[in-house]
């Protein structure tokens, strides 16, 4: 195979992989992140923390415990945006 043949072909192939990669990126959405309250002070320390995000954005947050009576605690809370306004749930 000639040689310019084969540069052309590269040359097509790379600037095909470049302009789907600028697309791709240019389609990617704003972060935006959702402002959710830290859990109250009542929860221990010894408390198993998660969180719960939502495209990549901390949407809420969960404190699971067990009290010293042997009772299973669980406190979970979020905000979640409607629009341009902010509701918990």
């Amino acid at each position: 195979m000639p040689i310019h043949r084969t540069f052309a072909r590269i040359f097509t192939r790379t600037a095909i992989a470049n302009l789907l990669a600028i697309c791709c990126w240019a389609q990617k959405p704003a972060q935006t992140q959702i402002a959710v309250s830290p859990l109250p002070s009542g929860i221990p320390d010894s408390a198993t923390r998660y969180s719960m995000l939502l495209m990549g954005n901390l949407a809420g947050q969960q404190a699971v415990w067990t009290a010293p009576d042997g009772s299973l605690h669980i406190f979970f809370h979020t905000k979640i945006a409607a629009g341009d306004r902010k509701s918990p749930a």
